[in-house]
């Protein structure tokens, strides 16, 4: 890679200013398993299937999708 005299033009910046965060992935599925319909819609989870969906996930592989915008919700 070649740096003529525009290399020193550039200006890199490192957004280090911002917290890290951290799920407990255990806490989220537990949480998940506990909910009722009634306070997944308060939540926002329109349809009791999707939170069927999501528990029987939990169940089956021990294993939820933290990105998912439902996952985010809660």
């Amino acid at each position: 890679m070649k740096f003529g005299k525009e290399a020193n033009k550039l200006k890199i910046s490192l957004d280090v200013t911002g917290a890290q965060v951290f799920k407990n992935e255990e806490e989220i599925k537990q949480k998940i398993l506990a909910l009722t319909p009634e306070e997944a819609r308060e939540l926002g989870i329109k349809h009791r299937s999707t939170l069927k969906r999501m528990k029987d996930k939990i169940m089956k592989d021990g294993k939820i999708n933290l990105d998912t915008k439902e996952v985010k919700k809660l």
